[in-house]
């Protein structure tokens, strides 16, 4: 995830940058991460960036994956 972020960061909200902090595999069927970041929601194409970097980098190919958000609170 560090790797992906690093290489394509998530656009500003309201001028503010918004940073990833972790995520963590949440559920295994389908496969369900969640993204801790400063934002309470990234922009959809972003979303799907991170889903089509999660496929790549632990052989995901057809497999349905959920990326949730969770925002500072």
């Amino acid at each position: 995830m560090r790797e992906a972020v690093s290489r394509r960061p998530p656009a500003a909200e309201r001028g503010r940058p918004v940073r990833i902090r972790y995520a963590t595999q949440v559920a295994i069927k389908p496969p369900t991460f969640l993204v801790f970041s400063t934002a309470s929601d990234l922009h959809f194409s972003y979303q799907r960036y991170l889903e089509n970097c999660l496929r790549r980098a632990f052989g995901f190919p057809g497999t349905p994956l959920r990326v949730s958000v969770r925002g500072r609170a």
